[in-house]
């Protein structure tokens, strides 16, 4: 009885082998290529954030170049309006904040490149 008990055992655990043999390598494709969809809809997604800040960034760049160009303009105008024995505290002011767009415009080229 044992030696019969043996043999059902040993039997089963051959068919099972003999499953797993047969079955795995249409399993493991298939997990695989799951994986690899995983992956590429991962990189798609990381591709289309890193599109996306580039043309924030990108944008952000181009209003500080708006700002700089108009306060120049300004900058301009004051400096035309005043004599060479007296400047305005404003003059100084709007190269403090045209000094400060130009360290941004930097820092932003610096960034994209």
């Amino acid at each position: 009885m044992i030696r019969h008990h043996f043999r059902f055992e040993f039997w089963c655990v051959l068919t099972v082998l003999l499953l797993a043999v047969l079955v795995w390598p249409q399993v493991v494709p298939s997990l695989s290529m799951q994986r690899r969809g995983e992956d590429q809809v991962s990189i798609d997604n990381e591709a289309k954030m890193e599109k996306q800040r580039r043309d924030d960034a990108f944008n952000k760049l181009k209003e500080d170049t708006e700002k700089f160009y108009q306060a120049a303009g300004e900058l301009k105008d004051m400096i035309e309006k005043s004599t060479p024995h007296t400047y305005s505290l404003q003059i100084i002011k709007k190269t403090d904040e045209i000094e400060k767009l130009l360290k941004e415009i930097r820092r932003r080229t610096k960034e994209g490149s």
